[in-house]
């Protein structure tokens, strides 16, 4: 294989995956999916850079399953990334999970899984990476970050910085595009 930077390959199979998904013939676009995740993998030095793929990868995927009826395998590709590491951008990921769940789901239903997960909130301390806080989603338990809350452009930034334990990750979860999309407080 040629140099590190040289990912033609990689970038041949996401651009076919996605005139594929265009064209709605999603047993290739699996094809060059699979292609370009397992295959030719994506290969980066940095973090944000290498959220975004994986951002970009489940997106991929969900279009996929969605296009092949499979709306459960999509809905299963896009919950671990509902929440804004502060490393790359999950705003069209979040639409496209609301569109599949309106699709899968009646809005009550989604509504109680949506409540039934802010019950499921754990704070665990860890001497390597500090507070860690999970939920429980659709049977996935993901990662609530707090990162979003820090965002300078935000203009609860200095409410936000005073808020510690449960109380800052209820607000992350509140303030969440999927959680006020179904008015869940």
């Amino acid at each position: 294989m040629g140099p590190q930077y040289a990912l033609y390959k990689h970038f041949s199979c996401e651009q076919l995956a996605d005139i594929y998904i265009t064209e709605k013939n999603h047993v290739e676009a699996e094809k060059y999916v699979r292609l370009f995740d397992k295959k030719y993998p994506y290969e980066h030095f940095c973090g944000n850079e290498l959220t975004a793929y994986k951002i970009f990868k489940s997106g991929s995927y969900a279009k996929v399953y969605d296009g092949q009826g499979k709306t459960d395998e999509a809905i299963k590709q896009l919950i671990p990334h509902i929440f804004n590491t502060g490393l790359a951008d999950n705003d069209e990921l979040i639409k496209d999970l609301i569109v599949l769940l309106d699709k899968r789901y009646k809005t009550d239903e989604i509504k109680g899984e949506l409540i039934k997960s802010i019950s499921t909130l754990k704070i665990t301390d860890s001497k390597k990476r500090g507070e860690i806080a999970t939920i429980e989603l659709y049977g996935f338990k993901i990662n609530v970050d707090e990162n979003g809350l820090f965002d300078l452009n935000n203009p609860d930034f200095e409410m936000n910085t005073k808020l510690e334990g449960q109380e800052k990750y209820l607000k992350v979860i509140w303030t969440n595009e999927l959680f006020e999309q179904y008015n869940v407080e």
